[in-house]
């Protein structure tokens, strides 16, 4: 029973930590999309902010 306990923390923690960088992504990403429509799309098309906006927040997930 002990041992199950100890898996089951485990995989809570695991899925909590996986929910909140899924959160931080979604966030980082959506104010990233919003600088990026706000400057006009300048840089190139629609999905080239997509593309940039992702690696940016992949980045920065990666370094925190």
């Amino acid at each position: 029973m002990k041992k199950y306990l100890i898996s089951l923390k485990s995989f809570i923690a695991f899925y909590s930590s996986l929910a909140f960088g899924v959160i931080n992504f979604i966030v980082c990403f959506a104010v990233c999309m919003l600088f990026y429509i706000g400057i006009g799309g300048k840089i190139g098309g629609f999905w080239d902010g997509v593309a940039l906006c992702a690696i940016i927040c992949l980045i920065t997930m990666a370094l925190n």
